[in-house]
């Protein structure tokens, strides 16, 4: 069973993605901004296999959290994926430079989010127990 890390400022966000991936076959671990997400990453036990973390939040944004992430040697190897409802060039150049393995779109397409996710957590052998 892969760990996926959701970070992200809504509540009904983080619960609706939580639900969404528990049922489909995932351990869950939220945060509800940059700062906790990275301490739940650290002290997490099962360790995390994929980060999912919002482009704009309170404290540490998406592209922070990402950059913390690359800039440790135990987790910059860590699939990361940003989720934003600003698609924009900008954003995405951001996101690039950042480190993320993909940006998707809110409102999301569950289904395709899933397949997403599938594929970067393929390549690795789970981490979870």
């Amino acid at each position: 069973m892969s760990c996926i890390l959701v970070i992200d400022d809504s509540p009904t966000v983080r619960s609706t993605l939580q639900f969404c991936l528990q049922s489909s076959g995932f351990e869950v671990i939220t945060a509800e901004d940059g700062r906790v997400g990275l301490d739940a990453l650290a002290q997490a036990n099962p360790p995390v296999d994929l980060v999912l973390v919002d482009f704009n939040m309170p404290i540490l944004d998406g592209i922070a959290v990402c950059r913390a992430i690359r800039e440790d040697p135990l987790t910059q190897k860590l699939p990361v994926v940003l989720m934003t409802g600003f698609a924009t060039k900008e954003t995405l150049a951001r996101a690039a430079s950042a480190g993320f393995q993909e940006v998707v779109t809110k409102p999301f397409v569950m289904r395709k989010l899933l397949a997403d996710l599938r594929r970067l957590l393929a390549p690795e052998e789970s981490r979870c127990a």
